[in-house]
Parts: C-alpha cells; sequence; structure tokens
C-alpha cells in the first residue's frame, strides 16, 4: 500500500490545530527530511499516522473532518473530531519554535529549510503526518 506524508505545522496545541501551510512529500523526501531531522534531535520532526489522529468515535473512522490539502487550518477540538490521546502526546512530544530553532541549521540547504525556520520562528512545532491511501480505516489505536 502507499502513502501519502504531510509536512504540517502545529499551530496550537489547545485546541489541536494543524496550520493551513501544509505540505505534501513524497516518499524518498519524507524519508530523508525525517533522518535529517533525526539526526538533529529525536523529537524535532516526529511521524504520526493519520488513522491514529482522531478519537475512534462512530462514525470518524479515524479520519480529519477535512482532507490535509484541502485549504484552512484543520482544528480538532469538539465531538466527532476530538484528538486522540496519541495525537496530543505527539503535539506535546514535538520540540517548541525557539528549541526547534537552534536546531535549524541542519536544514541548511534543504528544499524546506526556509518553510521549516519561519514556522519555528513564529512558535510552531512541526510533524509529519502519514496517510495511507485507497484504505478505509476502521481501528484507531496506539500501537
Amino acid at each position: 500500500m502507499t502513502a501519502r506524508y504531510w509536512l504540517v505545522p502545529v499551530t496550537r496545541l489547545t485546541p489541536l490545530t494543524l496550520g493551513e501551510e501544509r505540505i505534501r512529500l513524497d516518499q524518498t523526501a519524507a524519508e530523508r527530511l525525517i533522518r535529517i531531522a533525526r539526526g538533529a534531535h529525536p523529537r524535532l520532526i516526529l511521524p504520526m499516522k493519520i488513522t491514529h489522529i482522531i478519537q475512534q468515535e462512530q462514525d470518524t473512522c479515524g479520519r480529519l473532518p477535512q482532507r490535509l490539502e484541502a485549504d484552512g487550518p484543520i482544528v480538532l477540538n469538539e465531538k466527532p473530531w476530538s484528538p486522540s490521546g496519541c495525537a496530543c502526546r505527539w503535539a506535546e512530544s514535538l520540540l517548541e519554535g525557539d528549541a526547534a530553532l537552534v536546531l535549524a541549521r541542519h536544514f541548511d540547504g534543504h528544499a524546506l529549510g526556509t518553510i521549516l525556520v519561519r514556522w519555528w520562528s513564529q512558535g510552531f512545532r512541526s510533524g509529519l503526518l502519514v496517510e495511507p491511501e485507497g484504505k478505509r480505516v476502521s481501528e484507531n489505536r496506539c500501537s
């Protein structure tokens, strides 16, 4: 199965908000980004399966209220679109903007370096969401 990868700014923790500027990456670019980030700090840009981000509710099936390529921020603040415990822990564990900025030199010359520095300068955290393609998700377990 293929997957889509999204570099996302986490603009708020409460309510958990994914910023409107989300960037789709292919697998090679996502793996390279993670390798650089882990070399800088293990919590700089953490991957998270999109199926784990929403609390399991009858009709949500682990899906977000809108597709990641849609315009505008994605705010997870009420049923049925409440963030899962996994999502909250994921977002909280990402390095905050100031701490991430100290490590920005690791992204010198990287195509996304300027964007990451801008996000971190605004106090945002950054993460990578992994979205399976072509499969209806019916489970939402943190494993």
